[in-house]
């Protein structure tokens, strides 16, 4: 079977009948055409050749979502899964990278920004309205998120490896970050000292970008009556790391 059996970033496992002829159903313009239905059957088949199933999460069933790892090449989560694994992860890689950078000390925070319910317009595209959030239920947020973050803080006592640390950051898919891309740029020994850095990631930007995919199945009629992923997918949340960085 093609080693590129899954080639889009959000997976809809479902039925042999339906994998084939949803494009048929009505409104199926509605889904993302980042979005790949597969056959469960194939899915167990494909599972069972050399090392794919080390890809792909363990008793996967018809109706799940899987998407594509952001930092992982090749690897697949759990939609439900999702936003644990991507703040974890990506908190984790900043940390390190600072470390590369010759960090001697690394403190940060968490905080909650804007937040907006998706809808679906009249031309198929997704719109989101905001919402307001309550103080109190934002910081519950911050306290949640901060819970799941690793971020590795000891020093590297100073020692820099841009080389490595622009590895890391490409191999993460993170090179394209303006900010993380800024920050490993502005220790280039070529360019002027500097002994402090704050920098502002988006810890959430890859979590709403595969729930914007996944939404497309909530509002598309074959697949919204067993789509288990309605909360979900129902907000778009802002979720900001800052980090305040000493070399």
């Amino acid at each position: 079977m093609d080693t590129m059996f899954l080639n889009k970033p959000v997976v809809r496992l479902d039925t042999s009948e339906r994998s084939v002829n949803y494009k048929w159903f009505d409104d199926s313009n509605n889904l993302s055409g980042n979005l790949q239905v597969v056959s469960i059957d194939k899915f167990e088949e494909w599972c069972d050749e050399g090392e794919n199933r080390s890809l792909v999460p363990s008793n996967c069933q018809c109706g799940d979502v899987i998407v594509r790892h952001p930092f992982r090449n090749g690897v697949y989560i759990r939609l439900e899964d999702m936003e644990d694994v991507v703040y974890k992860n990506k908190g984790f890689i900043i940390s390190q990278i600072a470390n590369l950078l010759g960090c001697t000390d690394f403190s940060w925070e968490v905080e909650i920004g804007e937040m907006s319910e998706r809808n679906i317009s009249a031309n198929g595209s997704i719109s989101y309205k905001v919402v307001a959030a309550d103080a109190e239920w934002k910081k519950s947020e911050e306290r949640k998120v901060s819970s799941k973050l690793k971020l590795e803080q000891k020093s590297s006592g100073g020692m820099i490896n841009i080389e490595e640390a622009e590895r890391l950051a490409k191999e993460c898919n993170l090179w394209q970050d303006d900010a993380i891309r800024t920050l490993i740029e502005c220790r280039n020994p070529k360019n002027p000292v500097i002994k402090e850095r704050r920098v502002s990631v988006q810890l959430s930007s890859e979590v709403n970008e595969m729930c914007d995919i996944a939404f497309s199945l909530k509002v598309t009629p074959a697949f919204s009556a067993n789509f288990k992923y309605s909360e979900q997918v129902k907000y778009k949340k802002e979720v900001v790391l800052y980090c305040n960085i000493l070399f």
